[in-house]
């Protein structure tokens, strides 16, 4: 995954999900997700005043708004500070798009790492829960970005389709050691628990994993007993 289309939904994501729990305004949310230029912190506090009357991120940091900061130093300093998340996103992201950037990879991991950090436990009978708290984060997105890393494929099956495909999936995936990953299993327990199973009892590749993508309380509780959990959230 290209790191600006990663930081497009990384910071989407994060944006939509304090709009919703009132942590931050429409006019603050706009100025993260559109990045400007000031190349100023006196500039970029003035804007945000400006387009944020409520904000409080100018008396903030008021006391270092006139002192000739360079845009890194100023940066440096947004970084380092006692601000919140979103009010040093928000900051950065008015100072230049570059500096949105640097605030991203501060504040934000990456997702593909924290998947990548969880496939380097795993192995070919340890399926993988993804919670499907994380569906808005595109886990399908950034797995399969994984899988091309490795050079494998990546196989997606869904609760609703038939049994007899579904492993039919299994098998082959399985065989040549390829990923899957099974969504939407809440009305396939029954399935979900014969798929591992079938992976615990059979002759299966080293490369293969099985993703599950799916509510924690919706997943036998044995299976995540024995799987490994990949939460996406900050």
């Amino acid at each position: 995954m290209h790191a600006q289309e990663r930081n497009a939904f990384v910071v989407t994501y994060h944006v939509n999900k304090a709009l919703d729990e009132g942590e931050l305004t429409p006019a603050e949310a706009h100025l993260i997700l559109n990045p400007t230029d000031t190349q100023s912190l006196s500039d970029a506090v003035a804007l945000i005043k400006q387009e944020c009357p409520q904000s409080q991120v100018h008396a903030k940091v008021q006391h270092v708004v006139d002192t000739n900061l360079t845009v890194e130093e100023a940066g440096d300093w947004v970084l380092e500070s006692a601000l919140s998340d979103f009010d040093k996103l928000l900051l950065m992201s008015v100072l230049s798009p570059a500096m949105r950037c640097r605030a991203i990879a501060s504040i934000y991991p990456q997702p593909s790492q924290i998947i990548n950090n969880v496939v380097s436990q795993a192995s070919a009978k340890v399926p993988i829960i993804i919670p499907l708290d994380d569906r808005s984060m595109q886990p399908i997105r950034i797995v399969q970005s994984l899988a091309k890393t490795f050079q494998l494929e990546l196989t997606t099956v869904v609760g609703s389709e038939p049994v007899k495909e579904i492993k039919q999936k299994l098998q082959c995936a399985m065989q040549i050691g390829s990923w899957l990953i099974f969504q939407d299993c809440e009305s396939a327990r029954e399935v979900l628990e014969s798929v591992v199973m079938d992976i615990m009892h059979t002759s299966i590749d080293n490369d293969f994993l099985l993703w599950i993508h799916a509510p924690l309380e919706a997943v036998p509780p044995w299976i995540v007993a024995n799987s490994l959990k990949c939460s996406l959230e900050r």
